[in-house]
């Protein structure tokens, strides 16, 4: 039996790939079964492929990534951070990351601390304002804990998404996510609930003075209960190599 995980790019990108787009659909025709990390991703297999999938999200070690807001003042003094609000980014930032968003937020984002962590391409250099700050990629999860903690609110802008183990971080450390309306993070936020989810600039603008206002309220809280966690998405894995074990065997 085989059984095809599809994750990030694999449906966005590949599918229209002329490389690799026979290559996908020779595997979704013929995997014994197929995940996906978003019901975004199963909805485009089955009107594009025509094949099923089942949707199981990604989780996170929580016991790993938790508000670490003891930590958090000597990292902003290792940083060189003040206490105005902080607004982070996080990953590997390429062109689907959707970083014009910060000129177009520009004005919003002024009075503010915006910190990239992570890995700038050279490609997309040009998209990133000079007042942002860009820290290296922290290989350290304990590091990484308290960064994710140290900021205020998190943006992901990306034109589209599986579903991202940033937003998963952020959310466990009970940071309020400010994200892009497209992928697995339609999964994970409920918008104005646990995060928000933003299409226009108008929206963007709103989401992050809202995010801002309930930085101390209890939507950090629910962010981190909505996480996924490691032993549900291992159970739901489980489940279906025992589905598909049986009916080979059948």
């Amino acid at each position: 039996p085989i059984i095809a995980c599809f994750r990030g790019n694999d449906i966005n990108r590949d599918f229209f790939s002329s490389f690799h787009s026979h290559k996908l659909e020779f595997v979704a025709k013929n995997a014994s079964a197929i995940t996906t990390v978003s019901s975004e991703m199963s909805k485009k297999l089955k009107a594009w492929m025509d094949v099923s999938s089942r949707f199981i999200p990604n989780s996170v070690d929580k016991s790993i990534f938790y508000n670490s807001k003891e930590e958090v003042s000597s990292f902003k003094e290792a940083f060189n951070l003040n206490h105005t609000p902080i607004v982070g980014l996080f990953g590997e930032f390429k062109a689907s990351r959707g970083l014009e968003l910060l000129q177009n937020l520009e004005e919003d984002l002024k009075d503010k601390q915006v910190l990239m962590f992570g890995h700038v391409r050279t490609s997309i250099r040009k998209q990133i304002p000079p007042h942002i700050k860009v820290i290296p990629y922290i290989k350290d999860k304990s590091t990484l804990r308290v960064a994710y903690s140290a900021c205020d609110v998190i943006l992901q802008p990306s034109k589209f998404d599986g579903m991202s183990n940033v937003v998963l971080e952020a959310m466990s450390c009970e940071r309020i996510v400010v994200a892009s309306n497209t992928g697995g993070l339609k999964d994970l936020i409920n918008h104005g609930q646990n995060g928000f989810l933003c299409g226009t600039k108008k929206e963007w603008q709103q989401a992050l003075r809202l995010a801002l206002e309930n930085k101390n309220s209890d939507m950090g809280v629910k962010a981190r209960n909505s996480v996924p966690e490691v032993e549900q998405e291992g159970e739901k894995f489980m489940s279906l190599f025992n589905e598909v074990i049986n009916r080979t065997m059948s």
